[in-house]
């Protein structure tokens, strides 16, 4: 499914569950960071590490997030969180673990993280 294509999937998903999944809400931030639409990303992904401060999943999508968004200042503060949760955090591991749809996903992911100051 496109990203285009999941956010009104998602916004349901939130609208029909009265106490819905971390994960449907940083997915929806992802999409929309995807899309371009960073100020609705940081949005989602903001509600999400309220909710939830130590999912590293909302922690890492809220990094990648704002440094797509060119908020570098707060990706590397975000990057902080990251660590304090898996302090052995290294782009390498994380690679391994996350699938991507295609290549272009798995560079823009990585460099964003790349940026934001997390460890090889």
């Amino acid at each position: 499914m496109l990203y285009e294509e999941s956010i009104p999937e998602y916004i349901r998903a939130i609208r029909l569950n009265p106490i819905p999944p971390n994960k449907y809400i940083w997915s929806l931030g992802l999409a929309y960071g995807f899309t371009g639409q960073y100020e609705e990303a940081i949005k989602w992904c903001e509600k999400a590490v309220h909710q939830e401060p130590n999912d590293l999943l909302a922690q890492v999508m809220m990094t990648q997030v704002y440094s797509w968004s060119g908020r570098d200042e707060e990706a590397q503060a975000q990057t902080a969180e990251v660590l304090r949760i898996q302090p052995k955090f290294s782009l390498k591991k994380w690679e391994k673990k996350v699938t991507y749809k295609n290549e272009t996903d798995r560079e823009k992911i990585l460099g964003a993280l790349r940026k934001a100051g997390l460890p090889e």
